[in-house]
């Protein structure tokens, strides 16, 4: 259970930094540049988390260990469809809402 957490927040960091990244662009990015750029960044992340010792390895940890990183790639390809997801229904839930802090 502890593992779904992590891969919530790979994706949810995925999503940020590229929403971060693609305010500051000068152009509007059309769609398939945008799906790629969070499967690159969500990728990245895990790989790196994995090097530093964090199981980030989806495969690995459910009995399917695949050779080299492809199961960090793998992983991350999957958090970046999770962060699309999680984009979605945040900007769904609270749209025309007003947060208070």
């Amino acid at each position: 259970m502890e593992s779904i957490g992590l891969f919530l927040i790979i994706a949810v960091l995925a999503g940020s930094v590229w929403e971060c990244l693609k305010g500051v662009l000068p152009w509007n990015v059309p769609d398939h540049v945008d799906r790629l750029a969070v499967i690159i960044i969500a990728v990245f992340i895990t790989v790196a988390a994995g090097t530093k010792g964090a199981e980030t390895d989806l495969f690995k940890e459910y009995g399917l260990p695949m050779p080299y990183y492809t199961g960090y790639m793998f992983t991350g390809v999957i958090c970046s469809k999770g962060a699309n997801y999680l984009h979605d229904l945040v900007t769904n839930r609270f749209r025309g809402r007003v947060i208070d802090g």
